[in-house]
């Protein structure tokens, strides 16, 4: 019974939940928006803070993932 049990949780950690999460697109977003004024192959990926609790209503991964853009952007520019 303990491997039954072991084996759905993997299945709904992993096979079901196979759409990416906000803080996922999150993540990817920043890296784009942080480097997003530099030279194709002069990025160093940052060291990406901790995605934000998503605002009501806008919690889809292209979300994050614009709110991300936004946030490495803003933050690439205040470090120069």
């Amino acid at each position: 019974m303990k491997s039954l049990a072991m084996i759905l949780t993997t299945l709904v950690v992993f096979g079901f939940n196979s759409e990416r999460s906000f803080c996922d697109c999150w993540k990817e977003g920043y890296v784009e928006g942080w480097c997003l004024d530099q030279l194709p192959g002069g990025c160093i990926t940052p060291v990406v803070p901790i995605c934000p609790i998503p605002p009501v209503g806008r919690n889809t991964c292209k979300d994050g993932y614009n709110l991300g853009v936004t946030a490495g952007a803003r933050d690439y520019r205040e470090r120069q």
